[in-house]
């Protein structure tokens, strides 16, 4: 008696596995071409592509993929949607935030997907489509936003990307370094200095994050500290890294320990980020 519904509910599962599954494959190709960089705090906190100063018209190309076990028939639909967030400087923070869908959409496009065997790939791609104006741009490609496909799983049909037009302002971050190796009995060290200027035109900036990540539990800090909302320059703004050695132990790998830093500035109309990153390492004594 407990055959029959043994091999119903075996037929169950089987069902059940057999579906299809359609999946973002990374990375996003941007026209005319981006650079990414990672950006902490300011509203982001994670990567960001750059897109060459005056972008007006962008098109993406996105590769997807059906990593189920079931054909995908045509006729689904791809859905793009560009939202421009909003620069604010205040007190508490200085960055961006997400505009109101109602009033800062770009742009919504959609298409038909194609066809899909199991393992099979191929290209999607939008645009070209018009920005209007610089700045920090939210960007959601959906797959089968109206969700007719039969999929294993629908987690995966949404990809998000954010990405940036910088306009023609110009900011300029270099680093000189001082010391790029320290010892344990160093001590708190100048290392670098980081020199932000507009490169004689005149610009001014915020100077907006000091951020650095350590392999061996030493410490750095910068002088003078981010100044937020304030806005810096036309004249040159100087800022100090500082690195504090810790004692470690031999890495068992052999990977050297050490710091990295990084200074963010950001141009007053929210319009342009620049970042510079600079590294030093601890060695034993």
């Amino acid at each position: 008696m407990l055959r029959k519904p043994t091999l119903l509910l075996a037929f169950g599962i089987f069902l059940i596995g057999a579906c299809a599954n359609l999946i973002w494959v990374e990375p996003k190709i941007y026209m005319p071409g981006s650079t990414e960089i990672e950006v902490e705090g300011h509203g982001i906190n994670g990567p960001v592509d750059i897109l060459p100063r005056g972008t007006t018209a962008i098109t993406i190309s996105h590769e997807i993929t059906n990593a189920g076990n079931s054909p995908v028939p045509a006729g689904y639909q791809i859905t793009e949607t560009v939202i421009q967030w909003v620069f604010q400087r205040n007190i508490a923070s200085v960055g961006w935030r997400e505009g109101d869908p109602a009033t800062h959409t770009i742009v919504q496009l959609s298409q038909s997907g194609p066809a899909l065997d199991p393992g099979e790939s191929a290209v999607i791609s939008f645009g070209p489509f018009t920005v209007g104006s610089c700045g920090l741009f939210g960007e959601t490609l959906e797959l089968d936003s109206t969700n007719i496909v039969v999929e294993s799983s629908n987690q995966d049909n949404e990809d998000k990307h954010l990405f940036f037009v910088p306009s023609n302002q110009i900011i300029n971050i270099t680093a000189n370094t001082i010391n790029g190796t320290l010892y344990h009995k160093d001590g708190r060290t100048l290392t670098h200095q980081f020199r932000i200027n507009s490169g004689g035109a005149g610009n001014q900036w915020l100077y907006t994050g000091f951020s650095w990540i350590a392999t061996e539990g030493s410490t750095a800090d910068a002088v003078p500290a981010p100044t937020g909302r304030v806005p810096q320059g036309p004249a040159p703004q100087l800022i100090n890294m500082f690195v504090t050695p810790k004692d470690h132990d031999h890495s068992p790998l052999g990977f050297g320990p050490s710091v990295k830093g990084k200074v963010t500035a950001i141009s007053t109309d929210g319009c342009v980020v620049k970042q510079k990153a600079v590294e030093v390492l601890v060695e034993h004594d």
